[in-house]
Formats: structure tokens, sequence, C-alpha cells
């Protein structure tokens, strides 16, 4: 969006920004930080109240209110330069203030004073904006594409600016401070499969697939069970390959990786065949790493570790591939565990439980190992059991199925363990 003595953009001649603050006052890393916890947070109170994506509300506030140092910002509390509407300032703002700006339109540019909404808090502004794009017909061909941030601020940028890089300027934010962790965290950590941030669980029982539901307190229960087949697939692992909001399924067979899509429901459809030598991963593992709400691979090859980033349709490219030691690890599990948005890792080594947090580069770093007894557990997953956007893990012990939650610090405290029959799995992804 076009700046305020410079040229101020119109959504259906409501938005505009104004000045920025000099570029000394912008420097501080202290206070970037400060500002996008503070946004991200409202983001995602704007998300649950409209479920308008975080990371773009987080990646506007912070081009449009130039990190909360805008006039506008500062002066009025309005951190999208949403403007009054004849003269009103809707249902949420308390007022109307003048300012000298330029106004563009398709005859040229020329000075004007625009009325910019006042707001009591930040919160009534982030709430505003929410409230705008979510029920302002105008933006009614954007709602669709919500679970794909990328494409949902393509869309409104539409009618929101005027500038022809105004996308190109928000996305570029939105990945350098990774704002899509604000879509993740409170959501999922590994996608669940119904997208109600609960974590779910898919398993292989002989040779059909079984669907468990998560009620959000570390149970998982019955759902369904069906197809035929599944007994004779290699590795399997869950993750939200397309960035819908629904986990879906990845599979080796054969040597080639199978991608099969999630309604939402626990059913999983054919979505596509191919590549090879997939028969040599091991450890594999489907979770957002770059934060770019679609799933990346994770996994072994030889001693090391592989990262493959996933376009969103089902097909991953190598990214990189380094380390070593990898391949003494027992068991090794992707998972958001500190809320970052990030994945990081969880691993078993000898009979310890080993952290590496991940940088959203392809990268994951030491972070802790400790316990004791892990090495005897079956099938381990790294799931946000509770909905809370830190990492829970969920193990097999024995027949039973054990629940730890996490803290966000690489540590997991028990829950509770129940249930019998968990042994005859074959198969686990969560």
């Amino acid at each position: 969006m076009r700046k305020i003595l410079v040229l101020a953009a119109a959504v259906a001649g409501l938005v505009a920004t104004p000045a920025l603050a000099t570029a000394s006052e912008l420097s501080a890393q202290d206070y970037r930080d400060d500002f996008i916890a503070v946004a991200g947070a409202l983001a995602q109170d704007v998300k649950r109240e409209y479920d308008v994506p975080a990371s773009v509300t987080t990646g506007q506030a912070i081009h449009e209110s130039a990190w909360g140092r805008s006039t506008l910002s500062a002066n009025d509390r309005n951190y999208f330069g949403i403007k009054c509407k004849d003269g009103l300032p809707g249902p949420i703002a308390v007022g109307c203030r003048a300012y000298p700006t330029t106004e563009c339109d398709q005859s040229g540019c020329h000075p004007a004073t625009a009325y910019f909404r006042t707001y009591n808090s930040m919160r009534d502004s982030f709430r505003d904006y929410g409230r705008m794009i979510s029920t302002v017909a105008s933006y009614a061909h954007a709602l669709p594409y919500r679970s794909q941030p990328d494409r949902f601020l393509t869309e409104i940028a539409k009618v929101y600016a005027t500038d022809q890089s105004y996308v190109t300027k928000v996305l570029a934010i939105m990945r350098n401070w990774n704002t899509y962790r604000f879509d993740n965290a409170g959501g999922r950590g590994n996608a669940d499969i119904t997208g109600d941030g609960k974590g779910d669980l898919f398993a292989v029982h002989q040779d059909k697939l079984r669907y468990y539901f998560g009620d959000g307190s570390g149970n998982l229960h019955w759902g369904s069970e069906g197809g035929v087949g599944w007994g004779g697939l290699g590795e399997i692992a869950m993750g939200d390959v397309n960035g819908d909001g629904k986990g879906d399924l990845i599979a080796e067979a054969g040597g080639k990786l199978r991608y099969f899509y999630g309604d939402g429901s626990g059913n999983l459809h054919w979505g596509s065949e191919g590549g090879t030598g997939w028969e040599a991963v091991k450890h594999l593992n489907l979770e957002d790493v770059n934060g770019d709400n679609k799933a990346d691979i994770v996994g072994v090859v030889g001693d090391q570790l592989r990262y493959y980033y996933g376009d969103g349709t089902g097909n991953f490219h190598l990214h990189s591939e380094g380390g070593n030691g990898w391949g003494a690890l027992s068991k090794l599990e992707a998972g958001d565990v500190n809320g970052d948005g990030k994945a990081d890792l969880v691993a078993v080594y000898q009979d310890k439980l080993r952290y590496y947090y991940g940088d959203g580069s392809g990268n994951f770093h030491w972070g802790s190992e400790g316990g004791t007894g892990w090495g005897s557990l079956g099938h381990l997953a790294v799931t946000d059991m509770n909905g809370d956007g830190k990492g829970d893990l969920l193990a097999v012990a024995g027949d039973q199925l054990r629940y730890f939650y996490g803290d966000g610090t690489g540590n997991f405290h028990w829950g509770h363990e129940g249930g019998a029959g968990w042994s005859a799995l074959t198969r686990f992804a969560a």
C-alpha cells in the first residue's frame, strides 16, 4: 500500500497508509521482535474470530504501520490504514481524523484530505481489519483461499492496494519474519486430520488404514477403518501437503512416493505417485519445515539428514543433505516442539530422548538430551494433542498408548497411558 504524503492507496475508498517513521527509528531489532510478538498474537485472535490468516494479518500490519512507527498507528492506533466511510468510523473504531494525503486514480494523482479511523486500542484496529476483510463484499472472492496465505494476500491486494509491488513487499515480510508460524501456533503442530487443532492419528493394521481422532486431552478415539493394500506400503507420514488445513498422507511404495490427500473426515484420496529411490529414506517425516504452510519431508539417508521442500501439489524437491550420525538414531520424528511454526526434531538415541530445534531453512540444531527408558518404546510421534501450539508425544509402550505433553522447551511430561491393542499396529502417523 502506498504511503501518505507519497501516494495513498484505496480499498473501495477506505484504506491508505500514513507517513513512515525515520530509518533510525526502525533499526532496533528488539523493537521489531517485540512488535511482531504482539501483532502475531492479535492476528491469531483475529483468525479465531474472523478466520483471516494470521500470517497475512501480521505481514500487512508490519507493512502498513512500519512496525508500529507510522503516524497513524502511533497517534490513532490504526495499524492498517483503514479510512472512514462516508464520514463514519464503523462499528469498532471510535472516530475519524483528517490527514493530508495524495490520492491516485485513473486520471492521475492529486492532493487530498482523507479521514482515517481512530481506535481505542491496537486490538480494536486488528479486529476491525478482520471484520472488514471477512464481511465486505469486495473481498468475498478471496475467502475460499483462507488456508493458502500467499494466495489469500494476492486476492485481497487486488482491492486493498494500488501499489503494483504490494504483494511482493508483504510476502517478503511474511517469509523473512516467518509470519506463517502464527497460522500454525495454537492450531496444529503436525497437521491434524480434521483441521480442528487437536492431534489425530493414522495407523495401519494388517492391510487396512485406521483413523483415530483426538479430543484435545491426549486421548484418541476410534474413527474408521477401511481400504486395502496399506499393509504392503513402506514408511508412512502425515502432514498438510496442500495447505488446506487437513491432514494428508505420503507413503513409500516400491521405491516411489505416493501422495494421498485428506478430506478432513478421515478419508484419503489418491493424489499421485512418482520418483524413485524413496526406499532409501528412513524415518520418513512430513512437516512444515520452512513455515510456508505446505508440508516438507525430512528423513535419513545413510548417515545424513535430508530435507525435501514441498510445493503444495504432492511433489517434493531435494533442498539439502548434511550432517552425520543421524543413522545411529533408532527413532526420529518431526513436529513443532517449541511453537514457533518451524519444524523441530525429536529422536531416540540409545535410551535417551534428543531434541533438535529447526531454524526454518532445513537446518536443525542441538537442543537437549535426557531421560531414560525411551529406547524401549514402540511407535513414536510428535503432534499437538492439546491444541496449545506446542508439540506433544504419542508412544506405544507394550500394548498401550502413552501421551506426554510438551512444554515448548524440548521437555516432555507424563500425561497418561491406556488402551490396548496398540502393539498390533504396523505403521503410525500423527
